[in-house]
């Protein structure tokens, strides 16, 4: 007989304070990104005229000062996380490093990890009062699907650095496929670079498509971030191909799948229990 191993429901009232904590971490998160926009990474921009010392300086802040945010929620009580196996990402030199997108938070997760990361990320931020000075300290590449994208994804990967993408987009919506774009294998073939795929996994329904901060699982969520497979691209490039959409098909297929995988035997009892997605 399995013994179901999920844990219990929280009491009436853990539950309304772990409700409350919740809130209490989504305020502190947009008085902090609020705050370092406001004074820190325009003085970064300002006085740090050495442009690498200028962007290593302000992806260490960021990474920093998310490691810190995780801790604080949970200290609170918010949720728990597992981040022990992509620690060595931190090696890897000269990669796209892709993860599949199930919460709000997944880019907030990944960035703690990597201090020196580098992130392509929608091109609208560059006009986002709050943001365009964090985008600019830490020089993100821009999602602007101009033709000198490819050119400097291929630069920055020479010089060493690791390029994070989400490439669903988007987050994933719940109970539905993951639906990858062709984005990230046309970057990887191009520039002939390994992928570093990434499984993020929630053991609840929490913070996705379609859940509202107050939204939160019965017990406490755990978010596990999993190093998976290395991907060599080589092996998807065939030369009697005239171009690179049938080796960008069969990539983005193989990518698709490796991060449908379960995360094997990490939280399997909770996902196994469906009433542990409910919200009360």
């Amino acid at each position: 007989m399995q013994v179901d191993q999920s844990p219990k429901p929280d009491s009436f009232i853990r539950f309304q304070i772990r409700r409350l904590a919740t809130g209490m971490g989504w305020a502190v998160f947009g008085l902090g990104a609020l705050s370092l926009a406001l004074t820190w990474f325009p003085c970064l921009n300002l006085f740090v005229r050495n442009k690498k010392a200028r962007v290593r300086t302000a992806r260490k802040t960021i990474s920093a000062s998310f490691k810190l945010y995780f801790n604080f929620l949970k200290l609170i009580g918010a949720m728990n996380y597992d981040t022990d196996s992509v620690h060595e990402l931190n090696k890897v030199k000269g990669s796209i490093i892709i993860a599949n997108h199930p919460t709000i938070l997944d880019y907030v997760f990944m960035a703690s990890q990597m201090p020196e990361v580098d992130c392509l990320v929608k091109a609208e931020l560059k006009n986002n009062f709050f943001l365009k000075g964090v985008v600019k300290a830490a020089d993100y590449l821009l999602n602007d699907c101009s033709n000198k994208l490819i050119e400097e994804c291929r630069k920055r990967l020479a010089e060493g650095e690791n390029i994070l993408i989400f490439p669903e987009g988007t987050r994933t919506k719940p109970n539905q496929p993951i639906k990858l774009k062709r984005g990230v294998a046309q970057i990887a073939l191009r520039c002939k670079c390994n992928i570093e795929v990434v499984r993020i996994h929630c053991s609840d329904r929490w913070l996705d498509k379609s859940s509202q901060w107050y939204e939160i699982p019965k017990s406490k969520p755990t978010i596990t971030l999993q190093k998976g497979q290395t991907v060599k691209v080589a092996g998807f490039i065939n030369d009697s191909e005239e171009s690179f959409s049938l080796a960008a098909r069969r990539l983005t297929a193989h990518l698709k799948k490796l991060l449908e995988d379960n995360l094997g035997k990490v939280n399997k009892q909770k996902v196994k229990n469906p009433s542990n997605y409910n919200y009360l």
